[in-house]
């Protein structure tokens, strides 16, 4: 077992891995591609024995100022965006500043794709393309408000490719809702590993996605997800508990009367800034009220308004979508244990 890149998880004794690398890279920690060289030497090992890496860039993650923009790394093409002609997402308020530092945020998720290819380049000469599976996914959204730290759909609908040597399984997309909860059981999958046994107080939350390749009409598959937050530094505290199925999204902002707090990154964001600064009414699709101060509960028709700009919960027309999606809620918090689950009796 090894591990590159970044790591949130301590002790060591605890998460211990047999091999680090990447430790110090040629123009400093952002470098991607001297990151996915560094690993080099484990892929042309000469052993029969399986290797698992943790391969966990810092990009596009932000440095300490702006997005580790600012330098010359080896290997590395510096790609710059215009920010008068980048497209910028809906969640975003269309400012100068929005616009400057999301063409920074695209200059560091380009310096990313270049690593990641660096990678599987590597993972095919050493001819582990054969054997190995890869996946590919992000811990959360943009480093924006609005995303991360969030249940919107930008700190939330991620990206996740998975590329595994088996001919028997074409290329294409994936339709069927997903969560990181669905990983461990797509490894062990792959890997023929028998689960945990539930007998013994062992429960697995997700489904090996091979399950849905091998029946897109499994309706474990298209029925719904939970997603789960209780603050991001430890500080700035928001708990949130979210189920979404195929068309609506219900968010149960369990400290609804406190104001949002905001992670250390997203407010010194100069895009947050300049909205603080100049005191901008409108955030995106919602105010800027909206998004500091949430009520209790939240509902989207994420078919018919994907950017979530029209809260339905006080809507009469979906009472019995809402009633259902809480029932189905409170079933997962009670089946997972959750702590909060006393809402439901004390409020």
């Amino acid at each position: 077992m090894a591990r590159a890149g970044k790591l949130h998880v301590q002790p060591d004794s605890v998460y211990p891995f047999d091999t680090v690398y990447g430790q110090k890279l040629p123009g400093g920690p952002h470098n991607t591609v001297g990151l996915a060289d560094s690993v080099k030497p484990l892929l042309e090992e000469k052993s029969k024995q399986p290797f698992f890496l943790y391969f966990c860039p810092i990009d596009p993650h932000r440095a300490a100022k702006g997005f580790g923009n600012d330098h010359s790394m080896p290997g590395v093409d510096q790609m710059q965006f215009d920010p008068a002609k980048i497209t910028l997402p809906k969640f975003l308020p269309d400012t100068p500043a929005a616009r400057s530092e999301w063409a920074d945020y695209l200059q560091a998720v380009n310096r990313l794709d270049q690593g990641v290819g660096r990678l599987l380049d590597l993972i095919s000469q050493t001819g582990h393309d054969k054997d190995t599976l890869v996946i590919f996914m992000s811990d959360n959204g943009p480093p924006f408000p609005g995303a991360k730290t969030s249940h919107y759909e930008p700190g939330v609908r991620l990206p996740l490719l998975i590329r595994q040597p088996e001919s028997d399984f074409q290329p294409g997309d994936c339709n069927a809702l997903v969560t990181w909860a669905d990983i461990f059981p797509t490894i062990l999958s792959f890997t023929a590993t028998p689960a945990p046994d539930p007998a013994k107080g062992y429960l697995l939350h997700g489904r090996s996605v091979f399950e849905w390749i091998k029946n897109p009409a499994n309706p474990d598959f298209i029925g719904h997800v939970f997603l789960s937050h209780t603050f991001h530094e430890i500080q700035m505290y928001y708990p949130m508990r979210t189920v979404i199925n195929g068309q609506f999204k219900l968010i149960h902002n369990l400290a609804w009367p406190l104001e949002v707090p905001s992670a250390s990154d997203l407010f010194d964001s100069l895009t947050w800034q300049d909205v603080l600064n100049r005191n901008l009414p409108t955030y995106g699709p919602r105010s800027t009220k909206q998004l500091r101060h949430r009520p209790e509960w939240e509902l989207y028709d994420l078919q018919n308004d994907p950017d979530e700009s029209k809260n339905l919960a006080t809507d009469a027309a979906y009472q019995a979508t809402i009633n259902r999606l809480k029932l189905q809620l409170r079933k997962f918090q009670e089946q997972t244990k959750d702590p909060w689950l006393s809402k439901w009796k004390y409020e």
